[in-house]
């Protein structure tokens, strides 16, 4: 057995054998945390910009005003400051009321400040933006000036307590919602109430469309002419919140906008039809909306020819197999289609979106 080899200082090491680790003072060692941490205290912290260290009544006041969303997402600390549901409600009902408080359809804005289509579109375009949502904001927007609103309810249609047919809908009920304090609010207000006697009219109980239902009587639109309908609206697919959203924009006025072209609206019309005949889902009363916005208005030739050969077999199967209101829509856009086709073409008809 070979002795264990013991390292004397000043000698040389036996050829082959590692050198030994190197020793380090504890006073060194020491010294380097020491300077470690003092380097660590000198970094700077974060420095907060201006707005960011505003009172939150502040920042609320330039929000307002501001008309611009991208201040939410200016920084998360200014996003989480401006995401409380009174701070959402009051911008978007500073953004609306506007539209909603003129004189006629196409009479003065009676408030101080006009309204911005621009704000408005990108407001829309939230989630959270659900009918639920909009339907309170109308509210307070009444209370906040009812000699202007009083007589109009949440489509802008002089006051009503019954459907197009002249009878009185059964009310649905609508989901929960948080209240600024957490607590949960189950009443539902009158303009919710009545946008949900309409909708259910419009659905039907069979999921019949009820296309008398989107009539108006050009009282007072709810929407500027230039604020866009969300693409992802138009695209589809949709569920009950999006279908909602949908029929309240169109029975408020809005119009699909010139740069929302058939790129985008032909594969929500496909989806709408080749959906429509389901008893189940959405795409009737989907294509019901598209149908009533005249989507199809500015295609070229060759996608109106491939829409219409589309639709024809289906409203075939419709007459055939589906309730008569179901043949008459698909009826209506095959007639539609081929104003829209003549009209391209040059020809004697004229396309219309009735």
């Amino acid at each position: 057995m070979k002795l264990t080899p013991i390292h004397i200082p000043g000698k040389r090491r036996r050829k082959g054998e590692p050198p030994p680790p190197p020793r380090r003072s504890k006073r060194t060692t020491k010294k380097n945390e020491k300077k470690a941490l003092a380097k660590a205290s000198k970094e700077p912290l974060r420095k907060y910009s201006y707005i960011e260290k505003m009172p939150l009544e502040i920042l609320e006041s330039i929000f307002l005003h501001a008309e611009n969303v991208n201040l939410a997402r200016a920084s998360p600390l200014i996003g989480n400051m401006l995401s409380g549901i009174s701070t959402r409600r009051w911008v978007f009902i500073h953004a609306f009321a506007p539209t909603w408080c003129r004189e006629g359809f196409h009479g003065e804005n009676l408030l101080d400040w006009d309204p911005n289509p621009a704000h408005q579109s990108a407001l829309l375009e939230y989630s959270w933006v659900d009918m639920r949502f909009i339907a309170g904001c109308f509210e307070r927007c009444v209370r906040q000036y009812p000699d202007i609103m009083a007589s109009h309810d949440i489509f802008g249609d002089l006051v009503d307590d019954e459907d197009g047919n002249g009878n009185v809908v059964a009310e649905v009920a609508a989901p929960e919602e948080a209240d600024e304090n957490g607590a949960e609010e189950t009443e539902i207000t009158a303009a919710e109430r009545c946008f949900l006697r309409h909708y259910a009219a419009f659905r039907g109980g069979e999921r019949v469309v009820d296309t008398a239902l989107l009539t108006r009587s050009d009282q007072v639109a709810m929407v500027d002419a230039d604020t866009r309908i969300p693409d992802v609206l138009l695209a589809g697919p949709w569920d009950e919140e999006a279908l909602k959203k949908l029929y309240w924009l169109v029975r408020a006025g809005a119009r699909v906008q010139d740069d929302q072209t058939w790129e985008l609206t032909y594969p929500g019309f496909r989806l709408a039809v080749e959906d429509g005949l389901s008893d189940e889902g959405f795409g009737m009363s989907a294509l019901a909306l598209l149908k009533h916005l005249g989507i199809w208005l500015s295609w070229p030739p060759h996608v109106l020819e491939e829409a219409y050969e589309l639709v024809y077999p289906l409203e075939l199967k419709a007459a055939w197999t589906k309730d008569n209101s179901v043949s008459m829509l698909y009826g209506g856009v095959i007639r539609q289609l081929g104003n829209a086709m003549a009209a391209a073409n040059g020809g004697q008809a004229t396309a219309t979106s009735s």
